[in-house]
């Protein structure tokens, strides 16, 4: 299964095309870009390198993985958009992936404890989500949580933390022994995203755990004189 990975969730664009098959995955191209915007600018350029560099055609692709976030805004709305029209025209399936899972798979694969990944949200906030060890299945649903009840999920056992809001949970542990943070990538990984896909997707929309800050205006009724 030739898959077409990619990401402009968080602060990067990342593609992929990966031969998914049996339970392995064979990387046929990978290309990355940590940036903060200029996603729709680098995505295109990109897919198209790393199509090149696999020396395929996009009529044998058997599907396209995307990054559903949680994430920004925008860079999830690039990304599907993107997805959603390379898979039109090639008539094949496109798949979503939680970031949250697609992080959770940097951990190293002989890491005991459960994983708990967390993204700084801001305002005092992280998104997050616990998965069990080694599977990585989610423990938890994806949440976006003030820090305090954050840390209620690290306090049944010891875990291993990842991604940008993992120091923030570390520094308000009352007792942090046991738990530490990786020293894995907080970003998604293109590869994992396509065998994660391969496996069990999501569908190909936006995964927004924080409604937008733009709202639009109450309705307004205009009465003639």
């Amino acid at each position: 299964m030739l898959v077409l990975a990619l990401d402009t969730a968080m602060n990067a664009c990342s593609v992929a095309v990966v031969d998914c098959g049996d339970g392995d995955a064979r990387v046929l191209s990978r290309a990355s870009e940590q940036m903060d915007r200029g996603h729709a600018e680098a995505l295109l350029p990109m897919v198209a390198a790393a199509m090149g560099e696999a020396a395929i055609s996009f009529s044998e692709l058997s599907m396209v993985a995307v990054t559903v976030g949680p994430g920004t805004f925008t860079g999830a709305r690039i990304g599907i958009s993107a997805a959603r029209g390379y898979a039109l025209a090639s008539d094949i399936p496109v798949v979503g992936v939680s970031t949250l899972q697609a992080v959770a798979m940097n951990a190293p694969r002989d890491e005991g404890r459960d994983i708990v990944v967390a993204f700084d949200a801001h305002r005092g906030e992280v998104y997050v989500q616990r998965f069990t060890a080694p599977d990585r299945h989610s423990f938890s649903a994806p949440q976006i949580l003030p820090l305090a009840e954050a840390c209620a999920l690290l306090e049944r056992r010891p875990v291993a933390l990842i991604g940008s809001g993992a120091p923030l949970l570390l520094e308000r542990l009352d007792d942090p022994a046991g738990t530490e943070i990786l020293e894995a990538s907080g970003l998604p990984d293109p590869v994992q995203v396509a065998r994660l896909a391969a496996i069990r997707g999501l569908p190909p929309v936006p995964l927004y755990l924080r409604p937008p800050d733009a709202k639009p205006q109450a309705p307004q009724i205009i009465r003639a004189g």
